[in-house]
C-alpha cells in the first residue's frame, strides 16, 4: 500500500481535479501507514515540484502529516535553501516556533535568512 502511495506522489504532475484526488488518497493512506524516510522525501518533493501552488489546501495536510514523522527535520533542512519554497520555509518557521533552533548542526535562523536572501 505504501509503495502505491509513493508511486502516486511521484506521478503527481499537475494540480488538477483528478490528480488532487489521487494526492488526497495518498495522504490518507500514508497517514494511516506512517511515514519513514522514503515517504518524507516523496512528500517534500511535492512541495519542491509545485512551489507556487497549495494543492487546493492539500499541501497543508502534507505539513501536518510530516510533522509527527521522526527524522523529517533533516530532510526538510536539505530542502530549504536557494530553492526554498513556501511550505518548507513554513515548516522551518514552525520548528523555530516550537523551540528548535538547529537541525543537524544547521542553524534554522541562518538557513532561513540565506533562503530569503536568494529570493
Amino acid at each position: 500500500m505504501i509503495q502505491h502511495s509513493l508511486d502516486a506522489l511521484a506521478r503527481f504532475s499537475a494540480p488538477d481535479d483528478d490528480q488532487l484526488k489521487a494526492l488526497h488518497n495518498s495522504i490518507i493512506s500514508l497517514s494511516t501507514e506512517g511515514c519513514g524516510p522514503r515517504e518524507c522525501r516523496a512528500l517534500l518533493n511535492v512541495f519542491e515540484r509545485f512551489p507556487d501552488h497549495d494543492g487546493d489546501g492539500l499541501f497543508s495536510s502534507i505539513v501536518h502529516l510530516l510533522e509527527p514523522c521522526t527524522g523529517y527535520e533533516t530532510m526538510l533542512i536539505k530542502s530549504v535553501g536557494p530553492a526554498s519554497v513556501p511550505f518548507n520555509a513554513l515548516m522551518s518557521d514552525r520548528l523555530l516556533n516550537s523551540g528548535v533552533t538547529e537541525v543537524g548542526g544547521q542553524s534554522l535562523m541562518a538557513l532561513l535568512a540565506a533562503a530569503k536572501a536568494h529570493h
